[in-house]
This record gives structure tokens, C-alpha cells and sequence, in this order.
């Protein structure tokens, strides 16, 4: 296969650069950044010295674009949806790391984005790739839009529970802790590292646009309207989210069955991890793999469920999601060129 990453001087573009780079079924590669065209890969992640000795290209018009089998989008909002009418819905494979092609109601990106869509005439042809709550739709598919870092973290902690209405879906609140990479590459004040070492630093609370994504894609994936509280945080780590979900158990239900429906929705799954109740997950035990690690607890005074859900923000929550739904796209193994051990 050949394929194309256009943004791969961001961290999520250069952990895609470095999964493809020793992927068994790519066989050419190319990496397009306007910013660093003409320079090398390994100038700035030097990590990956001697194993991607690749160049930077700038980014072609999209029509050029159409001579890959598959082209990653690793941009910011709003630059995907431009690049996607260059290329074309009848060309190549697209995989979406942006916003752009999240939501089935163009709408409800405007909403949240504060920008036109510029398919908002148009049917959205892009597939949610939350790839083990949405595999059969994967399979063949051409066009896809990756989650979100945090919506993957709450979504593949919610959905199995909200599916059999194990849950109250009116009174679920979230609040996740993320690594600074997972506010990308740019240079920001707030990012820097004396803003951001010795600090917790909550962010968006309300408007984040990461809430409409996990409240739209909850009721296309369970039917189930959610109103969801939730409260990003930055804190002083280079990568991984911890997050925390409260909600109360339906009448009739106990905390046996939410043991259940995990078993049952992940119970043969490579990448998800349930713990038994009571063992709680942490970031250091899912960092460097493409695993996502649930743990729960029931807090009887309160009565409430409390869920946890980690992963590595730049593996699971972008760059490894997207290999993995590229797998199932083309038919090949789920787990080629993914890690699936942390580096602890």
C-alpha cells in the first residue's frame, strides 16, 4: 500500500509516521508538512533516528493526492473538510484526525466549532471510528473520521452500559486529566513549561468542544440523549488521559451487571482492558500502547458508579486508532503495527 500523512510534524502526525514507518502492509510512505517542507523527519524527533528517514513535502494540491490507497489527515479543524473537497469523496481512503467529519449534523459543527462546514449541503459520508463500537460499519469503509482523545476515553467507558440502560443517562458527569501534548504542537503560553509544571489547570469546562462530539456520537451509537457534564484538565505529564466518570445505576440494576456488559462488549477485544471492580487504572500501565484500560468501583453511600478510563492521548486516542481503523478498513490484522504492551 502507499500511503500519505499530511500534518505529520504534530505529535499525533509524527506517531502515525512512526506506526506506518514499520507497518508490514505499507510499503511506501510519504509525510507532508508545509512548515517543515524540505527537511527530515528524524531532525525533529530524533528518536526515530536511523529507523524513518523520510522527508517532509509540501503539501500538495489535493488532487495529487489521489495517487495513494490511503491518506491520513492529521491537520486542525477546519483544514481537514478543505483538503477532503480537494481530494475528492471518490478517491482515495481517508482517514480523519480533525473535527471535521465527526458529527452527521453539520450543524452541530458550527455549533461547537464556530465555523461553516463547507459540506454543510451535504450528507456525511465519513464513518465514526470508534473501532470496537463501530467495527462492522469499518469494514470496507473509504472514509473515516477518528474520535476525539478524551471522547474515546469516555465513549469505550459509557456506551456498553448505556446500550442495556444499565445507566441513568440524564445524570452522567465526566472529568479527565490529559498530558500537554494532547493540546498539540504549538507554541502557547499556557503550554510552556513553567505555566505548566507544579500545575493543574482545568480548562474549557463548559463549551469544550469535545462535549457535543461524546453527547452526538452517544445517540448514534445507543439511541440513549445524554446531557453531559464534563471538565477537561492539563496536567503536568507529556502524554496520557485518566478519566473519571460518576452516574447512578437504573432502579434495577447492580453492579454485577455492569461486570457483564464489559465482559460481553470487550471481552475478546486486543486494545480494551476491563479491570475487575474495584482495581482502578492509571496512566503509567497504558502510555506507549494502544490499549484503553476501564476500572469501576461503587460507591454505596453515594450511590453512585464510578468509572475510570486510560490511555495513551497520542496512541488510542489518535495515532493508534487510526492503524487500527486502517486494519480494519483494508482487511488486514486488527493488531498490525500497533504496541499493545505500555512502557510501564
Amino acid at each position: 500500500m502507499r500511503g500519505a500523512i499530511v500534518g505529520a510534524s504534530g505529535y499525533s502526525g509524527a506517531e502515525l509516521t512512526r506506526l506506518l514507518a514499520g507497518h508490514q502492509k505499507v510499503s511506501e510512505l510519504e509525510i507532508f508538512s508545509n512548515s517543515l517542507a524540505g527537511e527530515m523527519f528524524d531532525e525533529h524527533y530524533p528518536n526515530m533516528a536511523g529507523e524513518v528517514g523520510l522527508r517532509y513535502q509540501k503539501v500538495p494540491e489535493g488532487i495529487t493526492l489521489r495517487g495513494y490507497d490511503v491518506v491520513f489527515l492529521a491537520t486542525p479543524a477546519g483544514a481537514a473538510m478543505s483538503l477532503v473537497r480537494d481530494i475528492g469523496l471518490d478517491g482515495p481512503s481517508i482517514i480523519d484526525l480533525s473535527a471535521d467529519f465527526r458529527y452527521l449534523d453539520y450543524g452541530l459543527y458550527k455549533f461547537w466549532y464556530g465555523k461553516d462546514h463547507l459540506f454543510q449541503n451535504e450528507e456525511n459520508k465519513f464513518i465514526y471510528g470508534l473501532t470496537e463500537l463501530n467495527r462492522e460499519a469499518l469494514r470496507g469503509a473509504r472514509l473515516v473520521s477518528n474520535p476525539g482523545c478524551y471522547p474515546t476515553s469516555i465513549l469505550l467507558a459509557l456506551v456498553p452500559l448505556l446500550r442495556d440502560e444499565a445507566i441513568i443517562e440524564k445524570e452522567v458527569i465526566s472529568d479527565a486529566k490529559s498530558g500537554v501534548s494532547g493540546a498539540g504542537r504549538k507554541l502557547q503560553e499556557e503550554y510552556l513549561f513553567y505555566r505548566c509544571n507544579e500545575n493543574i489547570v482545568p480548562y474549557r469546562p463548559i463549551r469544550h468542544s469535545h462535549i457535543g462530539e461524546m453527547e452526538h456520537q452517544t445517540y448514534n451509537l445507543t439511541g440513549q440523549d445524554i446531557r453531559l457534564s464534563f471538565t477537561p484538565h492539563l496536567v503536568p505529564l507529556n502524554r496520557g488521559i485518566l478519566s473519571t466518570i460518576y452516574c447512578r445505576l437504573s432502579k434495577d440494576k447492580d453492579v454485577a451487571e455492569v461486570e457483564e456488559r464489559y465482559s460481553r462488549s470487550y471481552g475478546e477485544e486486543p486494545f480494551v482492558q476491563v479491570l475487575q471492580s474495584g482495581r482502578i487504572p492509571n496512566i503509567r500501565d497504558v502510555v506507549g500502547s494502544n490499549n484503553c484500560r476501564i476500572g469501576y468501583i461503587y460507591d454505596e453511600r453515594a450511590g453512585i458508579l464510578k468509572i475510570f478510563s486510560s490511555l495513551d492521548n497520542l496512541l488510542k486516542g489518535a495515532a493508534g486508532q487510526a492503524v487500527q481503523n486502517m486494519n480494519v478498513m483494508f482487511g488486514f490484522p486488527e493488531t498490525e503495527g500497533l504496541p499493545r504492551q505500555a512502557l510501564g
